[in-house]
C-alpha cells in the first residue's frame, strides 16, 4: 500500500474548510492544495532533495504538501537560517543508507542547538504524526495559535495537529508580543502551545486575558509548578498539558495532572503505549519509540542510538513518586568539579513573586574555574518600587535554603529582558 502523504491526509477535509489564517489572508483546504499543485507543477519531476523555508508560512505549507511523497528528503529550514553545512557536505548521499523498507519522504529538521551543536534529524510523516489526533469532529472547534517557527519540531507538530485534526492554524504577525496576542484573540484562538519562558511573557502581557483558551500546552523547557499554576489561574477553563518531546526523539509523552515532572509509573515497561523510558546511572533520560523511523546526524557523522534508545540529553531525578527534570546535561556549569544545572537554579529564582524571568550561566573565576551568575527580570506590575539590593540578598538567601552552596548565584544582575530563541526558549549560547 502506498504510504499516506501530507496532501492525501489534508484531502480528507472538505475543500471549503478554513484551515489557515495569516495577517495577509485566510485560506481553505482547497486553496492550499491548489497552491501546492501549482508549486509541484513549476518544479516537476521527482527529486532527491527539496528545501521548504518557513519565512512565509503559507509558502512553507504549500512546499510540504507539494513535495512530501515526491522528494527523497525535504529539509525544513527555519526563518532566516542558511542551508546547514551538513546538508551541502553530502547529507543527501547518506539517505541511501536508510532501511530498504523506508519509502516515505524524510522530513529533515535541525535541533535548536541552544546548549550544543545543532544536529539534523530525519523523520517521516508517519513518525511526525504518531501522536496526532485525527478526530475531525472533536478538532473542528480548535483554533491553534502558532508562536513557534513551523520548521522547528514543536511548530511542525502544531501545524500537523491543526491541519490534519480538523482545526484552524492562526499565524500572528511578526510583531511585538502584545500585537500577536491581540491578533490571536481577534481570530478566536482557543488553543495555544508555547515554552514556559514564552508563557511567562504572555501572562505578563496586557490583553492575554482576552484569549478564550480551552487548551494550554507547554513544551521545550522544564514546566515548573509556578508556571503551571499561573496558567491554570489565568485560564481556568483551559486544559493545561505539558508535553515532553525533542527533535531527536519525537513526541515522548504528555502530563495532564497539573504537576511538574512526570509520574514514576511512566518508567514501568508497557505503561506508555509505543514508548519506553529509561533513566541512566548519571540521571540522563533515554527514550525508545516503536514508530521512530529517523536518523540523526551531527555534521556529516551519524549519531547512533544505543539499543534503540535515544539519549534525550535531559537529566532527571526521582523524588518520591515523581520524576523531576533538572536540566540539559550539555548545559551544566562546572563549579570546582561539581555540576550545576542552570534550570534548577532558575526554578528557585522564579518562585519569587517579584521575578518574571531568569537566566543562569557560568562566570569565569580564577579560583573555582566557574561561578554561578544569574540575570533576572522584575515583574512589570509591582505595586511598589523594589529595592534591588535587598531583593538580590533575598534571592541569594532563598537559593541557600533550597540549593547546595556551590549552586547559589554569586552574582545576580537585574536586566530589562532575557533573550530568547525564535522558539521561545531561553537563549543560552
Amino acid at each position: 500500500m502506498k504510504p499516506a502523504t501530507f496532501e492525501s491526509l489534508l484531502g480528507r477535509r472538505p475543500a471549503e474548510d478554513e484551515v489557515l489564517v495569516t495577517p495577509q489572508a485566510t485560506r481553505t483546504a482547497g486553496e492550499l492544495a491548489a497552491r501546492a499543485s501549482a508549486l509541484r507543477g513549476d518544479r516537476a519531476g521527482a527529486s532527491r532533495a527539496r528545501v521548504a523555508r518557513s519565512d512565509d508560512t503559507e509558502d512553507f505549507l504549500a512546499s510540504l504538501l507539494a513535495f512530501d511523497g515526491d522528494a527523497r528528503a525535504l529539509l525544513c529550514l527555519p526563518q532566516g537560517e542558511p542551508v546547514p553545512v551538513a546538508w551541502n557536505a553530502g547529507l543527501e548521499c547518506q539517505l541511501d543508507s536508510l532501511p530498504a523498507t523506508t519509502t516515505q519522504t524524510h522530513w529533515v529538521l535541525s535541533t535548536s542547538g541552544t546548549t550544543g551543536t545543532p544536529k539534523l534529524v530525519a523523520h517521516t510523516l508517519e513518525s511526525l504524526t504518531s501522536t496526532t489526533k485525527f478526530d475531525m469532529r472533536t478538532g473542528a472547534g480548535m483554533r491553534w495559535g502558532l508562536v513557534y517557527d513551523p520548521a522547528r519540531f514543536a511548530g511542525l507538530q502544531l501545524v500537523l495537529q491543526a491541519l490534519l485534526g480538523g482545526g484552524v492554524l492562526v499565524v500572528p504577525p511578526q510583531e511585538a508580543l502584545a500585537s500577536q496576542i491581540a491578533f490571536m484573540a481577534k481570530h478566536g484562538v482557543n488553543s495555544l502551545s508555547a515554552t514556559p519562558t514564552l508563557w511567562r511573557k504572555i501572562l505578563m502581557t496586557v490583553g492575554s486575558e482576552r484569549l478564550p483558551l480551552m487548551q494550554a500546552t507547554l513544551g521545550g523547557e522544564i514546566a515548573d509548578q509556578p508556571i503551571l499554576d499561573a496558567i491554570r489561574h489565568r485560564f481556568p477553563s483551559a486544559r493545561v498539558v505539558h508535553i515532553y518531546a525533542s527533535t531527536e526523539a519525537g513526541v515522548g509523552f504528555s502530563v495532564k495532572d497539573g504537576q511538574a515532572g512526570f509520574p514514576l509509573r511512566y518508567l514501568e515497561p508497557g505503561h506508555l503505549a509505543g514508548i519506553e523510558l529509561r533513566v541512566g546511572e548519571d540521571g540522563r533520560l533515554f527514550i525508545k519509540k516503536a514508530a521512530a523511523a529517523r536518523l540523526i546526524w551531527d555534521g556529516a557523522s551519524r549519531v547512533a542510538s544505543e539499543g534503540g534508545f535515544v539519549d534525550s540529553g535531559d537529566v532527571v531525578r526521582i523524588v518520591g513518586e515523581r520524576v523531576m527534570f533538572l536540566g540539559r546535561s550539555s548545559g551544566s556549569i562546572n563549579v570546582g568539579g561539581r555540576k550545576v544545572m542552570p534550570e534548577t537554579v532558575e526554578g528557585v529564582l522564579l518562585q519569587h513573586p517579584a521575578i518574571a524571568a531568569a537566566k543562569v550561566y557560568a562566570k569565569r573565576s580564577s579560583v573555582m574555574g566557574n561561578l554561578v551568575a544569574a540575570d533576572v527580570c522584575l515583574r512589570s506590575d509591582a505595586a511598589v518600587p523594589i529595592d534591588t539590593a535587598d531583593l538580590r540578598a533575598e534571592l541569594q538567601a532563598s537559593c541557600r535554603r533550597r540549593l547546595a552552596n556551590w549552586e547559589v548565584p554569586a552574582f545576580v544582575r537585574f536586566v530589562e529582558d532575557i533573550a530568547v530563541t525564535t522558539n521561545g526558549k531561553v537563549r543560552r549560547s
